[in-house]
């Protein structure tokens, strides 16, 4: 399986790609994450914009993992979600 990632801070990710990543959560967790809920927990949290890895397998959005950066060190983060499609679970991608 040929996955494309792209590595991408919250600030970057455009509409299409936040939406994206809304739809995969609902695929992945048979549960809605709203906008504002996106905006609180990637944008507006204490650490600031979010860190997120995006994997494409045929152009679509499969997998997401996002990281609060935590500026106790310049080069540390923390996990805070990780997203798999069904379409690709139990195939060895994360």
């Amino acid at each position: 399986m040929n996955v494309d990632f792209k590595v991408l801070w919250s600030h970057e990710l455009t509409r299409e790609q936040i939406e994206e990543i809304l739809t995969l959560f609902d695929d992945a967790f048979s549960n809605t994450m709203s906008s504002n809920l996106f905006n609180w927990k990637y944008i507006d949290n204490p650490f600031g914009s979010s860190l997120h890895l995006l994997g494409y397998f045929n152009k679509k959005l499969v997998l997401n993992r996002s990281f609060w950066k935590l500026y106790l060190d310049q080069n540390t983060y923390q996990c805070v979600d990780t997203c798999v499609s069904n379409d690709v679970q139990g195939k060895g991608v994360f």
